[in-house]
């Protein structure tokens, strides 16, 4: 597709602007400074700088390479100020401070627009250069954002001399209908948004090369017209950009370019959205993968942060991918599956949701099944937060010596031991708390596996954790009764001044060990690892 003509037009907007300008001067009564503003070795000042206010005020701030006098005598001979807004000709910055303007012109020279707060130029910010190459550049002090209301645009006629200006963007929001620029634009970590209506032949043009580093760019059309187009080509990496026209197809989106870490969306045609992801990516808005639409991996290529992809059922997954041509990403289609992890998510008392993760999924698709709780062979649901109930006896066991059977739980597995702590504890959903329950064990224990390592110190790993039973407001005062068990595998760590298989007891523990454990604690306020 060849790309539009655009030079007779681009002259005939730069000498409206022209025009337009300078129907609005009034200088009557203005004094002229005798001092040359500063030009630095690197950077050299604008030969012309004037703002229309939103007054409809036209202001030079320098005329013929100097600084104009602001009126005001309190200021230093560097300094124009104005309403929300000063230059500061030492330094070669016009400082806008929750400003708002009408059209910022700049001519033959570089610059640089702080922003500050936020910002609105209504109109244009126009740079031309008659004179060689320059840069105008628009950066924030981390808090500022810039509104402008028509266009960012280069007015310079080419005449194949190298005039052109420079456009940069840095640690900026900024947002505009249109931008362009006879030379290059650089936008480095900012956030930049261009929608341009159907009158526009395109959101962001440059006449050399557009370096995307570390941003989020999004940039609408209302045409079938490249939204992002280049002479000397386009640079993305550590970036998201969403690229939007309304017709065409996928190669008239964006005009080429080479991608690395990054997520690129283009929507075409009738309302078609491809997504293509280049190495490792992080998203820097949330994107959605409509129902219709297509999201591309290349050859191994990831999101970092999955939290912000969201893919609409029947959207195309597409894996190992590749370009066709140079211009469209195609690939191998991805089937979910349920061969990845297993986790389980507590639901209520009857019920838990299994979820089942899809293995080497580019997206991190879990499928979740509802199962009702059933108890495992170690007395847990596979949820772990459900636990077999401790079995009732009450003509077995006679706890206190008194020649009389009494109510006592026998517990069997780690789960029964779990639950018989929530009895104490008053943990247990729909049960009573029992304070002075009586319980012996049956059977040896195990809870986790190598908690300690053979020198005695905490293994590296994921362990169930342990609440001790009974606490200090509520004591344990029945009888836990060991038979000569074990109980291995006791995992705590918590800022807690008792810890053990008991937190306080008022009661009787007898005949139990306790192997392979760990408990952390604060006893009496010092820190102490307990094995």
């Amino acid at each position: 597709m060849k790309r539009r003509k655009r030079g007779i037009r681009r002259m005939f907007a730069g000498v409206m602007a022209v025009l337009m300008a300078l129907s609005a001067v009034n200088v009557s009564g203005w004094g002229v400074m005798n001092a040359k503003a500063e030009e630095t070795t690197t950077r050299k000042v604008p030969q012309t700088l004037s703002i229309v206010d939103e007054s409809q005020q036209f202001i030079s701030i320098i005329m013929n390479g100097e600084l104009q006098n602001d009126g005001d005598s309190g200021n230093a001979n560097t300094l124009y100020e104005g309403t929300n807004w000063h230059y500061d000709s030492a330094k070669n910055q016009l400082v806008l401070q929750n400003a708002s303007v009408q059209h910022i012109t700049v001519e033959d020279g570089d610059l640089t627009v702080l922003l500050s707060g936020e910002n609105t130029v209504s109109g244009n910010i126009t740079s031309y250069s008659s004179n060689g190459e320059h840069t105008l550049e628009l950066k924030s002090d981390n808090s500022g954002s810039l509104t402008v209301g028509t266009r960012i645009g280069d007015g310079t006629i080419s005449d194949g001399s190298g005039k052109k200006m420079n456009l940069k963007i840095t640690d900026a929001t900024v947002h505009a209908p249109e931008i362009s620029c006879k030379g290059s634009l650089k936008i480095e970590n900012s956030h930049v948004i261009v929608s341009s209506g159907d009158s526009a032949n395109y959101a962001i043009d440059t006449g050399c090369d557009i370096s995307i580093t570390n941003s989020y760019v999004e940039a609408k059309i209302g045409k079938g017209e490249y939204v992002i187009s280049s002479e000397n080509g386009l640079i993305v990496s550590n970036s998201q950009i969403m690229a939007c026209n309304s017709g065409g197809y996928e190669d008239q989106v964006i005009d080429g370019g080479s991608f690395s870490d990054a997520v690129v969306t283009k929507q075409y045609g009738n309302n078609v959205t491809k997504s293509v992801v280049y190495g490792t990516a992080s998203l820097i808005e949330k994107l959605t993968i409509p129902n219709n639409g297509t999201i591309v991996f290349m050859q191994g290529a990831s999101i970092t942060n999955q939290e912000l992809l969201a893919v609409e059922d029947g959207a195309k997954i597409l894996v190992n991918g590749y370009m066709i041509e140079g211009i469209e990403a195609s690939g191998d289609t991805h089937t979910h599956n349920k061969d990845g992890d297993i986790t389980y998510t507590w639901k209520d008392d009857k019920e838990h949701i299994k979820n089942v993760a899809c293995k080497d999924c580019p997206i991190g698709y879990v499928t979740k099944e509802t199962e009702t709780h059933s108890i495992g062979e170690n007395g847990f649901c596979a949820c772990n937060n459900v636990y077999q109930p401790a079995d009732l006896t009450t003509d077995k066991y006679d706890m206190d010596g008194n020649d009389s059977k009494d109510e006592v739980y026998e517990i069997s597995n780690a789960g029964q031991l779990y639950w018989f702590a929530g009895l104490v504890n008053g943990t247990l959903s729909g049960v009573t708390q029992n304070t002075s329950a009586n319980a012996v064990l049956t059977k040896d224990i195990v809870v986790n596996k190598n908690v300690l390592k053979s020198d005695g110190t905490l293994n590296d790993g994921t362990f169930k954790e342990w609440t001790p039973i009974a606490t200090s407001a509520s004591p344990y005062t029945g009888i836990f009764e060991g038979q000569n068990h074990t109980i291995s595998g006791l995992y705590f760590k918590q800022e807690a001044s008792f810890v053990g298989l008991f937190s306080v007891n008022s009661g009787k523990i007898a005949n139990v060990g306790i192997l392979d454990s760990y408990f952390y604690g604060q006893p009496e306020g010092t820190e102490k690892d307990i094995f």
